[in-house]
């Protein structure tokens, strides 16, 4: 403690002593402590080798191949941090931090067309809805490959 001249009790002093560590304040990342890694590894296997296979479909239009996903957006989402005077702390208004908004996602893995929609909630509805939008960027004929995460409602 000598090294840091570190004073308990005092703010300064546990900022000092972090900052000479190199710990700063920062917002954590998700991850889910399920997650299996290596079932991870061999999905990313299994969708790589389809790929490969379905490679002169895609590249001659025949077939479109999308990575979709939807995000869900919670009233305080967007505070985390902000610039502000040092004296006067930044306030954001959030009236209510449950209302969220829901986004479907695709993401064309060709030609990286990057198609986003905003729906009340994720459901089978709106996913059925979303995949009917999806289908107006093509022609009738052209087939879809859709590469998702496995939420229960992508499915049907």
């Amino acid at each position: 403690m000598e090294k840091y001249d570190a004073v308990f009790k005092s703010r300064g002093s546990y900022y000092n002593i972090l900052k000479s560590a190199r710990i700063t304040w920062q917002k954590a990342n998700q991850k889910h402590p399920r997650q299996d890694p290596e079932q991870v590894r061999a999905r990313n296997q299994e969708i790589a080798d389809l790929l490969e296979e379905l490679k002169p479909q895609i590249e001659s239009g025949e077939l479109a191949v999308y990575s979709v996903n939807e995000c869900h957006l919670l009233g305080d989402d967007g505070v985390g941090y902000l610039w502000a005077d040092k004296k006067d702390r930044g306030f954001v208004d959030i009236p209510n931090q449950r209302d969220r908004q829901t986004y479907y996602k695709a993401l064309n893995l060709l030609t990286n067309n990057f198609i986003v929609s905003p729906y009340e909630g994720g459901n089978g509805k709106n996913t059925v809805k979303f995949l009917e939008e999806l289908k107006k960027h093509h022609p009738p004929h052209q087939k879809f490959l859709l590469i998702g995460e496995g939420a229960s409602y992508h499915r049907g």
